[in-house]
């Protein structure tokens, strides 16, 4: 059996692990949808036909984006917070010991707060917006 720390040790390479996770699913998810939607609404543009198909397929992937987004975002900044307070553990300010990640009790309040102080979410939420008022204003 392991003790505590070799166990918060186990814990805390485990949940770094998943923070990589989620914020390489969090680009590559955003990235591909912003692509294909951006390619979807360039073509709806560029014929004079304007086949429905095609803005509905750039909405739905700029939806798809916008959803990946959020959900990677929080889980991202879920492990983030979790880590910090595995860190406090080991360096000693803080006596309690921590839940499993899986239990952590992180609230919406305080990962939405996290998530508003990451610059990437200000980026990614100026893109989405540019994106959709530029097909707003051309349609």
């Amino acid at each position: 059996m392991l003790d505590l720390t070799e166990k918060y040790k186990l814990e805390y390479v485990e949940a770094a692990t998943l923070r990589r996770y989620y914020g390489v699913m969090r680009a590559g998810l955003t990235t591909f949808c912003i692509t294909a939607s951006l390619a979807a609404f360039a073509g709806y543009f560029s014929q004079t036909l304007r086949p429905l198909f095609l803005a509905f397929v750039g909405i739905f992937m700029l939806l798809a984006a916008a959803i990946a987004w959020v959900v990677f975002s929080y889980r991202f900044e879920k492990a983030t917070l979790y880590l910090r307070e595995l860190w406090a553990w080991f360096d000693g300010t803080s006596q309690n010991a921590p839940a499993r990640f899986d239990d952590f009790p992180a609230t919406l309040h305080e990962v939405t707060a996290q998530m508003l102080r990451d610059k990437m979410t200000w980026v990614m939420l100026a893109g989405l917006l540019v994106i959709a008022g530029a097909f707003l204003k051309l349609v």
